[in-house]
C-alpha cells in the first residue's frame, strides 16, 4: 500500500514520491523561481530560500560598500573642480 497525498492520490514509496513533491512544487511556483531553485541546488525548500537570502544580503553589501566608493570619489572629484575652477 502507498502513501497517499494532499489531494487524496495514492502513490507509492519515496522514490515516486519525491517525484511527485517536485511535480507539486513546481506546480505552485513559477517556471523561473522554479529555476532559481533548481539553482540553488538540492535540499529542503527552505534551505535552498535562506541560502538565496544570504547571496542577496551579500549582493545588498557589496552594492552598499560600491555606492560608498562612488560617492567618495565624485566628492573628491567635486572638490578639486572648485579648487580649481572657483565656484
Amino acid at each position: 500500500m502507498g502513501n497517499v497525498d494532499d489531494s487524496g492520490d495514492e502513490f507509492e514509496d519515496e522514490e515516486s514520491g519525491g517525484a511527485l513533491q517536485e511535480e507539486r512544487t513546481r506546480a505552485i511556483v513559477s517556471t523561473e523561481t522554479a529555476s532559481i531553485l533548481d539553482g540553488l541546488g538540492k535540499g529542503p525548500l527552505d534551505v535552498r530560500i535562506k541560502r538565496l537570502a544570504s547571496e542577496r544580503d551579500d549582493l545588498q553589501d557589496q552594492v552598499c560598500t560600491r555606492k560608498k566608493v562612488i560617492g567618495k570619489k565624485v566628492l573628491h572629484f567635486q572638490r578639486n573642480m572648485v579648487f580649481r575652477f572657483g565656484d
